[in-house]
């Protein structure tokens, strides 16, 4: 087996990993009180702090520190704020500003912004020219156990990260950001992305939600969900998002779940994307849109998409590139209501070896051995592990009929637990049947 997967978008990926490795810090400077300004404030503790300091608010009784004098800005190149849970202190823009802004953080330092057990919310930001980051903005971010909601970017021309925006790297790791927006309130403006966008992504066990890409006509618009020259999520979903849900063009997407999203559920625009072990459902769009890659074990189901001119696209779509298959469910998708599971446009080819797929309609010329059958596939639910899956019922056709990918790993989407190979083989797609 070999894969078309360079190996610059996996260095890329290991460089992400370590960038934003913990700093030293100086001291711990506490913030006493949950008043907008003064003394024993955030905003006085974000003055006096030094670089690599970590602003603790644990010892607060208080839920929430609301906003009345515009941002808490860093000055700092590396700076922590560290919280007593997202359940139990809240920062608030109160509708009027954004919450937390770091202009410098990584200008040749390489350092960052992190901010572990905390809500940020309400914050809005307009501005005439370019609007990003309604609650948070930075150079570098990590956001650990933290929850970005309800935050708003909103301009005549370029608005986009309307919950986070970092102009280098973003780490999100057991954290949501849901219910923000992005407003171009122009037709020939750019509505980016309502959630978070970075250059380079890191989602780990996290959400981007309910968020929205809005501009007053069908003009340009990139995802509701979150956007990334490069990628690399595992264990998350990205749902039920407005304008796309998760836009890249290079990295790796592992055991995750793109569904109810408008326009797309995931789009990957470049040859160095993996996509192994995740699910695509009911996105009103193709749930896959692809410009090449490499996909393993995933299922792509229920999508349901309308023609667009000439073009009318199927669950997984691939435009202007190649794939290679392996071991892929795609079932059940339509386009103006008629089945349509996979299909193409423009110079496109499927990479050998590509098989052990189920392709259950396809227009499009498909692997040699691809299975066209119904897999019976239940409903998305918790079928155990961090996101939700479809589930094969006994007899499905999917069972033991692929062919194991190393790159699939020992476990289907769910992770430790759910073993790759149950009985006399692999399932297809992202759910392996455990009962023999």
């Amino acid at each position: 087996m070999h894969a078309y997967f360079p190996q610059a978008a996996a260095a890329t990926l290991t460089l992400l990993a370590t960038a934003l490795a913990a700093p030293a810090h100086a001291a711990t400077v506490p913030v006493t009180n949950c008043n907008d300004h003064g003394a024993g404030s955030l905003r006085n503790a974000a003055a006096v702090a030094l670089d690599n300091d970590v602003i603790d608010m644990r010892g607060l009784s208080c839920a929430r520190i609301l906003l009345t004098s515009g941002p808490v800005v860093f000055a700092q190149p590396t700076i922590t704020l560290q919280g007593p849970g997202p359940a139990r202190l809240a920062i608030d823009g109160g509708g009027h500003s954004s919450v937390l802004r770091n202009h410098q953080a990584g200008k040749g330092s390489g350092g960052l912004l992190r901010i572990r057990d905390l809500t940020v919310r309400n914050g809005r930001l307009e501005d005439p020219v370019q609007a990003e980051g309604g609650c948070v903005y930075g150079y570098n971010l990590e956001l650990e156990h933290v929850s970005v909601h309800h935050c708003v970017v909103r301009g005549p021309r370029y608005v986009s990260g309307g919950g986070v925006a970092a102009t280098r790297d973003l780490r999100l790791i057991r954290s949501e950001v849901y219910a923000n927006r992005a407003v171009s309130t122009l037709t020939d403006g750019f509505a980016g992305v309502g959630g978070a966008i970075a250059n380079t992504m890191l989602l780990d066990h996290s959400r981007l939600c309910d968020n929205v890409s809005q501009q007053p006509s069908d003009g340009l618009s990139s995802a509701g969900g979150g956007f990334a020259n490069t990628v690399s999520a595992s264990y998350s979903t990205v749902s039920h998002n407005i304008g796309g849900g998760l836009d890249m063009a290079r990295g790796i997407v592992e055991r995750s779940t793109f569904s109810d999203n408008t326009k797309f559920g995931l789009h990957i625009g470049h040859l160095g994307v993996g996509v192994f072990n995740s699910t695509f459902s009911s996105n009103k769009g193709p749930g896959l849109l692809a410009e090449g890659g490499f996909l393993v074990q995933n299922t792509i189901a229920f999508n349901t998409s309308s023609r667009s001119g000439s073009v009318c696209q199927g669950g997984l779509h691939l435009a202007n590139g190649g794939l290679q298959l392996e071991g892929n469910l795609v079932a059940h998708n339509t386009c103006d209501g008629l089945p349509l599971d996979f299909s193409t446009y423009g110079a496109t080819q499927l990479y050998i070896p590509s098989e052990g797929n189920l392709i259950m309609y396809s227009v499009a010329p498909v692997p040699e051995g691809t299975i066209s059958a119904d897999p019976h596939l239940l409903p998305l639910a918790n079928n155990g592990g961090p996101t939700l899956t479809h589930a094969l019922p006994a007899g499905s056709p999917a069972i033991d009929t692929s062919v194991y990918d190393q790159h699939a790993g020992d476990y289907d989407q769910r992770g430790i637990g759910f073993r790759r190979i149950v009985g006399g083989g692999a399932d297809i797609g992202a759910f392996e049947r455990q009962q023999l």
